[in-house]
């Protein structure tokens, strides 16, 4: 009879929380950990995009002023006003004699009348050089 005791007592388990319910209790808790990790990333999210928002609103801003001011500058009075204030007021064309024309490879052409005046003015500062030198 103490073998049947002995069995008996083994055999007794006792269930303090059923399976089914732990599960279903774990998944609520996987469920909520991703809600408010889902709302966090969001939260993060909309703030990037609300000062992205206000960056470009600034930027916009920043550029109609400075379109404003560009628009100011060119009528024709300030225009005027700004290269003379720099010494450019009294631009004129440049006479023939001060073009000299270049092919593709970069050199100039010749028989222009520009290369000869350069070349008359460097033969003339070189015979000067020299007198002075001889002297």
């Amino acid at each position: 009879m103490s073998r049947n005791r002995n069995y008996r007592r083994k055999d007794v388990s006792m269930k303090c929380f059923p399976r089914s319910m732990a599960c279903v209790v774990v998944a609520v808790v996987v469920i909520a950990l991703f809600y408010w990790s889902f709302t966090v990333k969001c939260s993060q999210l909309g703030e990037q995009i609300r000062q992205g928002q206000e960056e470009l609103g600034r930027l916009k801003r920043e550029y109609k002023i400075e379109a404003e001011r560009w628009n100011a500058n060119l009528t024709s009075s300030r225009l005027k006003a700004a290269l003379t204030a720099h010494g450019l007021g009294q631009m004129e064309y440049a006479r023939e004699d001060q073009i000299v024309r270049m092919d593709r490879t970069g050199k100039p052409i010749q028989n222009q009348r520009s290369i000869a005046k350069f070349m008359r003015n460097r033969q003339s500062v070189t015979t000067t050089a020299r007198n002075k030198d001889g002297k």
